[in-house]
């Protein structure tokens, strides 16, 4: 396969860089040899200007450390009341034993249940599923 060469043609619109850096030397060097040397006569000072003494700006306080990891809140009386769920096994109801609401944003909700026959069964509220704890 034959390999293309590619030809870039230069449009000549300006100076380029180097052209404009050069001539900032030459007139540099025929004002004074410094960058800015004739600046400063020209600027006046003002006689009515305040100047305050520069002062360190104040810390802002020390905030505690973020948490890391959110304790769980076990209830057995939530604002919102528990579901009335029955067995999947059996189909008695289930006795309500308690909440736990925990874990990070959004919070997570259980609802921890028990049915006589079968055992601890766990509820959990974001999915709406019943399993066995």
């Amino acid at each position: 396969m034959a390999r293309r060469t590619e030809t870039r043609v230069k449009s000549k619109t300006g100076p380029t860089p180097d052209d404009v850096a050069r001539r900032a030397c030459e007139l540099y060097e025929a004002r004074g040899g410094e960058p800015g040397a004739d600046l400063d006569d020209r600027f006046v000072q003002n006689e009515n200007v305040v100047r305050l003494p520069m002062e360190p700006t104040a810390k802002r306080p020390e905030l505690p450390a973020r948490k890391t990891r959110r304790t769980a809140h076990v209830t057995s009386t939530p604002d919102t009341p528990a579901p009335q769920l029955f067995c999947p096994a059996c189909d008695r109801p289930l006795v309500y034993r308690q909440t736990v609401i925990g874990g990070v944003k959004p919070l997570e909700r259980w609802d921890y249940f028990e049915c006589g026959a079968c055992g601890p069964f766990v509820y959990r509220d974001r999915t709406r599923a019943l399993r066995r704890a």
